[in-house]
């Protein structure tokens, strides 16, 4: 699915940018994903969809179609896990270890560990997302710096 959007918001990019049309004239942000989680493979299908109208899935169809096929022969390196899929044991203990290091850090600060770091934030570390790109500006020289080595390191 993520691989469909990825093509279907570049195709989209594209023609807009040939057409000077902002991108939600082309397509939808909504119909977008609605077509990248139903992989729809000829016009009648995309019509059935209902998120644009039928003439425009008419003439669209070949084009969203081709990059649909285009999308599904891509290899699937470098696509984002779900943060919301279960993590490993490995993660799980990695997170608690990180909580408990960013209570720490916070309490140290004098501060309430969600200023520092989310607990989405740690399980992203916690799936090996490095924590200079996670964390930002403060947070990311607090928490990967000396006082907080520990979430730097994952």
């Amino acid at each position: 699915e993520q691989q469909r959007l990825r093509a279907l918001a570049a195709w989209r990019e594209l023609r807009a940018a040939r057409r000077n049309l902002p991108r939600g004239w082309v397509l939808a942000d909504e119909a977008l994903r609605a077509i990248g989680r139903a992989a729809p493979s000829n016009s009648a299908a995309l019509k059935a969809l209902g998120v644009m109208p039928p003439s425009a899935a008419d003439k669209l169809a070949p084009e969203i179609v081709a990059e649909l096929e285009r999308a599904a022969a891509l290899p699937l390196d470098g696509l984002a896990q779900r943060l919301d899929a279960r993590p490993s044991r490995e993660e799980q203990a990695l997170g608690r270890r990180l909580t408990d290091r960013l209570r720490s850090v916070a309490l140290e600060l004098g501060i309430a560990p969600e200023v520092l770091a989310t607990q989405r934030d740690l399980r992203r570390i916690a799936r090996g997302e490095p924590a200079a790109a996670v964390l930002r500006g403060w947070r990311e020289a607090v928490l990967t710096g000396p006082v907080g080595e520990e979430i730097a390191r994952g």
